[in-house]
């Protein structure tokens, strides 16, 4: 069996552009003027389209930079870092982790969403949701909800740590 560390394949340990966001949304948090600082940091990068270090304003455009009224909402700005955050680590297998620490209400928001997009594109492509089943949507009900939230304490642990019982395992498990 192999290993990331035993292989020749690339291994993000950690991506400079996650500390940025973790960076602006620990520093939205305390009010300090440093987090669209940060978050700017990340979003002037993946403007730079062809890489040369030069932002061309006719074509090189998306994503736009924090604006002044998200600087001074907090709220607002939190969830324009969750955003961004959520299209720059893409794929890397941080989304559902990142979706979860906000709590179920915003889960459940996340979900719907999903489903929604989801409704939509079947909509845009006249298919009928009932005999296409490549695409996932979510079940939402207070339970489903509850139960993504947290992952079970897996069954070995629970064998052998005395201090866990079965009684004590995550909602849902």
């Amino acid at each position: 069996m192999m290993t990331a560390s035993a292989s020749n394949a690339n291994f993000v340990y950690y991506r400079y552009a996650d500390l940025l966001m973790v960076l602006a949304e620990a520093a939205n948090e305390i009010g300090s003027s440093d987090a669209a600082d940060y978050l700017n940091e990340v979003l002037e990068r993946a403007r730079d389209a062809d890489g040369n270090g030069v932002i061309d304003p006719a074509t090189e455009v998306y994503p736009l930079a924090v604006s002044p009224g998200e600087k001074a909402d907090k709220a607002l700005f939190r969830e324009r870092i969750f955003r961004e955050r959520l299209k720059e680590l893409t794929g890397e297998c941080d989304e559902w982790y990142t979706i979860r620490r906000r709590g179920t209400e915003y889960l459940r928001k996340i979900m719907e969403e999903h489903n929604t997009q989801v409704e939509a594109w079947y909509a845009a492509q006249k298919l009928d949701p009932a005999n296409v089943k490549f695409v996932y949507t979510y079940k939402i009900t207070d339970e489903t909800v509850k139960k993504n939230l947290l992952m079970p304490f897996p069954a070995d642990e629970i064998i052998r740590n005395e201090n866990i019982s079965q009684e004590e395992q995550n909602y849902g498990y």
